[in-house]
């Protein structure tokens, strides 16, 4: 798969799949069942839990999918061509 393929990241809040909302666990199963699926059959996918609640889980979620799916190998210098 090149550099440049779609990359699907998935992350989870510990307290929604521990919680005691059904909502948030019937979520978190079916995701999971997703993911299952589409690693099965070898698609470019990555996953994390997060120690984060529903309210605080945005931005750490979109920090999660730059650590792993935007890591740089090298410093970028910005305006570089």
């Amino acid at each position: 798969m090149s550099d440049n393929a779609t990359k699907l990241h998935v992350t989870f809040n510990d307290r929604e799949l521990l919680g005691d909302l059904g909502i948030y666990q019937n979520t978190a199963t079916n995701t999971a069942a997703i993911l299952h699926g589409l690693t099965s059959r070898g698609a470019a996918v990555t996953s994390a839990i997060l120690n984060e609640t529903h309210l605080t889980g945005l931005q750490a979620s979109f920090l999660s999918y730059l650590r792993t799916c935007r890591a740089w190998d090298r410093p970028v210098r910005c305006g570089a061509e």
